[in-house]
């Protein structure tokens, strides 16, 4: 999260997003997609207004639609609860009296899916040369890797002749963005390492 910037968390909310903090785990019937990152959710879904010493589990299902649990999980009696919950699982499972593998519950044995293959949508931000034809430059990279813009916000420069370009993508393979961050960040129009922060549809 340090590398996460005011200024994101503005142009995020510009977009209809808030940023939060998520643990995320997928069950692709093959393999188990589990990731940890800040996240930017839709700013009119019940998660993002999840703030303080609340925590959240939202859960998704065919059949049931989406299930989200709400209370505190943080301070020192809602984190003591949950280690004393780890330990006594723990404990039960050292004895052989857990009817769960502790270590397998969520995974089942399932291999996990690399983070290249995971697949959703970005908010990224490039600081560039304030001059025509970056964002075609930018979208064309983009688009030789199959990553479609959704929308941009495009500041004006503060006088020294560079500018902030934020995308918003349609959903894209993490191993494509990477590939096209890093051609995009070769060239001569970009003046820093391009951010990104994923963004989860849910």
């Amino acid at each position: 999260i340090s590398d996460v910037t005011l200024d994101d968390i503005q142009f995020g909310e510009r977009l209809g997003y808030t940023l939060k903090l998520l643990a995320i785990g997928k069950d692709h019937g093959d393999c188990i997609e589990t990731r940890v990152h800040p996240t930017f959710v839709s700013s009119d879904r019940v998660l993002a207004s999840v703030s303080g010493s609340y925590n959240a589990v939202y859960t998704y299902a065919p059949g049931l639609e989406g299930t989200l649990l709400y209370g505190r999980g943080a301070g020192p009696q809602p984190t003591g609860n949950a280690v004393l919950s780890d330990l006594i699982q723990l404990a039960r499972q050292m004895n052989g009296r857990s009817p769960v593998p502790y270590t397998n519950f969520f995974s089942n044995g399932k291999e996990l899916l690399p983070l290249r293959e995971a697949k959703c949508s970005y908010y990224m931000k490039f600081m560039v040369d304030d001059r025509p034809g970056v964002l075609a430059q930018l979208s064309g990279l983009l688009g030789e890797r199959n990553i479609s813009v959704q929308s941009v916000i495009q500041l004006e420069g503060e006088g020294d002749g560079i500018v902030p370009l934020v995308l918003m993508t349609h959903t894209a393979r993490e191993g494509d963005v990477r590939i096209a961050l890093d051609r995009i960040n070769a060239l001569s129009i970009t003046r820093a390492v391009p951010r990104i922060i994923r963004v989860e549809n849910i």
